[in-house]
């Protein structure tokens, strides 16, 4: 099976070094490589590949050119897996699991801020949505369904108990979505795993908060992709050690 991540400046991902080790452990005939590209031809480069990853920017992008969309990926409005079923490529997204299972763990989950308004931040909206937590986005670019401002995010930080960065703020050490954070204990996500110790979650070790960092919710959607395309749901502590 030939697979690919898809997305722009993503010389970085580690998603090729997870899921050839996941190949080569369960003795699959496949290969998977990283596509980056801008702009992309996606109705000519979909032709080659039987499933794979989409990441910034195609989230969204990718969608017209795929057959169908799973329910999940439909409610969303982004998808980030994309596997073939009967000849057609499905469209699906994994990212939202990885955030749920993270934030079904913390016990004392009330009200979320989500910083980005792109795909990764649809799919932690959906997440927090179908655990009942009560969620609005906040982003830098102007959207109507935004409900806090990019300008008044640091008023409403005493109202959350998550913070979810889903923007590329803290990518290469460069920027912080916040410049402080709550004085309560929150969980705080950063979906940014380059490096993994980015400034937010710097910025929550100092403040003795509950951290997910990027590289967590990176392998803990990899594993639901990977699911997707092999029918195998690889052991998450395996791949924490072969990453250490």
């Amino acid at each position: 099976m030939k697979l690919a991540v898809i997305g722009h400046n993503i010389s970085y991902s580690l998603s090729p070094k997870i899921h050839h080790y996941w190949i080569s452990h369960y003795g699959l005939p496949g290969s998977y490589e990283i596509i980056d590209q801008h702009p992309v031809d996606f109705a000519a480069l979909l032709a080659h590949y039987e499933g794979g990853n989409v990441t910034t920017p195609y989230k969204e992008k990718i969608i017209p050119y795929l057959h169908q969309l799973t329910p999940v990926a439909q409610a969303i409005g982004a998808v980030n897996t994309f596997f073939e079923s009967k000849g057609q490529l499905i469209g699906d997204n994994t990212d939202y699991l990885a955030i749920k299972e993270v934030i079904q763990d913390f016990p004392n989950r009330q009200k979320a801020m989500i910083f980005g308004g792109g795909g990764a931040a649809k799919a932690a909206l959906f997440a927090l949505k179908e655990l009942n937590v009560t969620a609005f986005m906040c982003s830098r670019l102007p959207r109507q369904e935004l409900e806090v401002s990019w300008q008044d995010r640091h008023h409403h930080l005493q109202e959350v108990n998550i913070l979810i960065n889903a923007t590329p703020l803290g990518l290469n050490n460069q920027g912080c979505p916040v410049e402080f954070l709550p004085s309560h204990p929150c969980l705080v996500i950063d979906m940014v795993y380059q490096p993994v110790r980015t400034p937010l979650i710097n910025l929550a070790k100092q403040g003795g908060h509950f951290i997910c960092d990027g590289l967590e919710i990176l392998i803990r959607q990899a594993r639901h992709s990977f699911k997707r395309w092999w029918n195998i749901m690889p052991n998450l502590d395996e791949i924490r050690e072969h990453l250490k």
